[in-house]
């Protein structure tokens, strides 16, 4: 066998070794990613949603609330919570509900969370539901915000 024939024989080894050591890093990299994200606790268990209020327009004779603005105080009890944010269906500027950080024990005011075309919410015995998305570095998840038909302002 020649030089030439050694030189690319040994140069397609070392691809193939350094291929493979590329594809069980990111192999690695994928499943520590997703053991985080699965780790993360339920927002319901780790976040307390209270003393709503919100302004929208009462349709259907009281029975539903189309909810323009809405707003609450959020507190963390299940440890330090890091960059949260809050999202909800048609919010008109999701990246405005965002927290460095709220520490254990500590409420917060969420802020007017608006919705250009309104979240309809239908009355149930304790109010209208809302659906919230809260996540942040510890718990991902849905939490559902009841707001009293006290709490609530007309347009």
């Amino acid at each position: 066998m020649t030089n030439k024939a050694k030189r690319k024989r040994r140069n397609i080894k070392m691809f193939i070794a350094a291929a493979a050591i590329f594809v069980v890093l990111v192999s690695i990299l994928a499943y520590v990613s997703s053991q985080h994200a699965a780790s993360r606790e339920d927002s319901s268990q780790y976040f307390i949603l209270s003393d709503p209020g919100a302004m929208g327009t009462s349709k259907n004779n009281g029975n539903m609330l189309i909810i323009k603005q809405f707003w609450f105080n959020i507190t963390a009890v299940g440890g330090d919570a890091h960059e949260v944010t809050i999202f909800t269906d048609g919010m008109t500027d999701p990246t405005a509900y965002t927290f460095d950080e709220i520490k254990n024990g500590t409420s917060v005011y969420s802020g007017e969370i608006s919705s250009s075309n309104g979240i309809p919410a239908y009355r149930t015995q304790g109010g209208y539901p809302v659906k919230v998305r809260i996540f942040c570095t510890e718990a991902n998840g849905w939490i559902t915000l009841v707001i009293p038909e006290n709490a609530t302002v007309s347009m």
